[in-house]
C-alpha cells in the first residue's frame, strides 16, 4: 500500500483522490496547501487524516511515499525535483514541466534517487489506447 500525499487543494484533487481510493492499491494520506485552514477544510470535505500548511511539510513526511503535484504549471518542477531530492515517488499532473531542460534533471534525478515519476496521463492506461498498442 502506497501512502500518497497531494500538494495542493485544486479541483482535480478529487478525481485523483477518487481514482487512489478506486484503486484499493494506496492510500491518502495527507493533503497540503499554502494555507493551513484551507488543508484542513479540504481533509474534512475529502476525509483524509492528514494536513499540513505547507507544501515542504507534507513532502517531509516520512510516511508518505509518493507525491502528487497540482499546483499551478510554474512550480510543477521545483516541488516535483524537491520530493524526488526527499527520495518520494513523484506523479505531476499535466503539463509535466515547462522546459525539456527541467524533464531531463527530473528524470535523471529519479534514475539517481531510484524513484518512480510519470506525468499524470490517464490515456496511456485507457483500455483503447492498450489495444492501439
Amino acid at each position: 500500500m502506497l501512502n500518497y500525499g497531494i500538494l495542493s487543494t485544486a479541483s482535480i484533487c478529487s478525481r485523483f483522490i477518487a481514482g487512489i481510493r478506486e484503486s484499493k492499491n494506496g492510500y491518502v494520506y495527507g493533503i497540503a496547501s499554502r494555507n493551513l485552514e484551507m488543508a484542513k477544510q479540504y481533509a474534512i470535505k475529502e476525509k483524509i487524516n492528514h494536513y499540513y500548511g505547507s507544501y515542504e511539510e507534507c513532502i517531509e513526511d516520512e510516511n508518505i511515499d509518493i507525491i502528487y503535484i497540482p499546483t499551478m504549471n510554474a512550480i510543477h518542477y521545483k516541488w516535483a525535483k524537491y520530493a524526488l531530492e526527499c527520495n518520494k515517488h513523484v506523479v505531476v499532473e499535466k503539463p509535466f514541466v515547462l522546459f525539456k531542460e527541467q524533464a531531463m534533471e527530473l528524470f535523471e534525478l529519479s534514475r539517481k534517487n531510484h524513484c518512480f515519476l510519470m506525468e499524470a496521463q490517464k490515456s496511456v492506461f485507457l483500455p483503447t489506447t492498450l489495444k492501439l498498442k
